[in-house]
């Protein structure tokens, strides 16, 4: 539960920390490379910077580890296809959506924006959600 002040609490990240060790949707720990400045020969050298590559990840994105924690709290008529899933997104985070629906063979659906670019479309499509 959020704190007063609408902030995660140090409970709600370790227990989603849990939920991301127990899925079954393939969340990895990705690499972090430390002192990558000088790839970046525009950046100061003062910059000590960091790149966590959650490119790594199942789906490509960080979107995969929001995704498997919400998985495990879907009510039990969603869990039995008495209800189905819906979601609006034409990024990163319908993708790892997809994906999910279709490891636990679950109904749903991603609306998009007609804008959408038409290979993330088909990319979702291919899901069959």
């Amino acid at each position: 539960m959020p704190s007063e002040d609408g902030l995660i609490t140090l409970r709600e990240i370790e227990g989603a920390r849990k939920n991301l060790a127990e899925s079954d949707l393939g969340v990895i720990k990705t690499p972090l490379l430390k002192h990558v400045t000088g790839m970046f020969p525009q950046l100061p050298k003062s910059v000590d910077l960091y790149l966590k590559l959650e490119n790594t990840q199942t789906t490509g994105s960080f979107k995969i580890r929001g995704v498997a924690n919400q998985m495990k709290f879907l009510p039990d008529d969603v869990k039995n296809g008495e209800r189905k899933l819906i979601t609006m997104s034409a990024g990163n985070y319908g993708k790892a959506f997809a994906y999910a629906l279709q490891k636990h063979r679950l109904s749903g659906l991603c609306l998009m924006p007609i804008t959408a670019p038409q290979s993330r479309v088909e990319l979702i499509k291919i899901s069959r959600i």
